[in-house]
């Protein structure tokens, strides 16, 4: 797997006053591909059923479905509240962020069309729409949200230069942080360019965890990766990057027949 390359590698840590803010993200997200891998736009509905009548649906607004890009704005806003209570210091679902920090922080151009690249990804944050249901009994709950309530930002009256964005998380996201929901991520994470190569990080750094290995199945990785693409493209994707030893910064896979095992990248390497 190929990285992007490292555009920010001596970070001006003084910008910020969380300091060197590790990754974090809420697990529940990691599940269901709610993100779309591609960034062209995309206008399709998604549904995923389970087998006990739960389902969840993605409708995009006319701006498309959320990005895995898109996703890091979350990423950085969830990481900035865990550092925060983590400090002692007093937290709401509001997060405030300095622009040209994030951009550095994400690995992306300071250029002005980043900064202008911060309000799509938040318009589509927004306006995409995820339903889902709960069943309780003869109960049944339905609920629909946008992954973030609403969004600003604040600019130079003269430049119009993005000096800050804000955003306020769903209480979906805001019960995962209360509920110390979250997992860690590698904070090469927004090296890897590809968004299905993004995609497969996320399910192995949530199902592998302290385990030796984890196997899955091709169909249910496929369901579970959101590829756009056919099943059959999938897989062949996936190989060339198992015959290239590729990996995904901390974990490597292999070809197990009907499955694929993810394993740490320590066990591919001492083959």
């Amino acid at each position: 797997m190929a990285l992007g390359p490292d555009k920010h590698t001596n970070l001006d840590l003084f910008i910020s006053d969380l300091g060197d803010i590790q990754l974090k993200t809420d697990k529940s997200s990691l599940e269901y591909s709610f993100f779309s891998l591609q960034k062209r736009k995309d206008i399709n509905i998604y549904r995923y059923e389970g087998r006990q009548g739960e389902f969840i649906e993605i409708i995009p607004s006319v701006l498309g479905r959320a990005t895995i890009w898109d996703q890091d704005l979350l990423i950085y806003a969830i990481s900035a509240v865990i550092e925060k209570r983590n400090k002692g210091l007093e937290i709401g679902r509001t997060v405030e962020i300095e622009a040209y920090d994030f951009l550095k922080r994400t690995n992306r151009s300071t250029g002005g069309r980043s900064y202008e690249a911060i309000k799509d990804g938040l318009s589509r944050l927004q306006g995409t729409t995820f339903i889902t249901n709960v069943r309780n009994g003869e109960i049944e709950n339905t609920k629909g949200s946008g992954f973030i309530t609403d969004w600003g930002i604040k600019r130079e009256s003269d430049t119009g230069k993005v000096l800050e964005f804000s955003l306020t998380l769903n209480d979906w996201l805001w019960d995962a942080i209360e509920k110390t929901q979250i997992l860690t991520y590698s904070n090469e994470y927004y090296r890897i360019t590809g968004g299905l190569e993004r995609r497969l990080y996320q399910l192995a750094r949530k199902h592998l965890g302290k385990q030796k290995e984890f196997m899955i199945g091709w169909k249910t990785l496929y369901n579970k990766s959101g590829s756009s693409g056919s099943e059959k493209l999938f897989k062949s994707r996936v190989r060339k990057m198992i015959a290239e030893n590729a990996g995904i910064l901390d974990y490597g896979m292999r070809d197990h027949g009907e499955n694929v095992v993810f394993v740490h990248r320590l066990e591919i390497d001492k083959r």
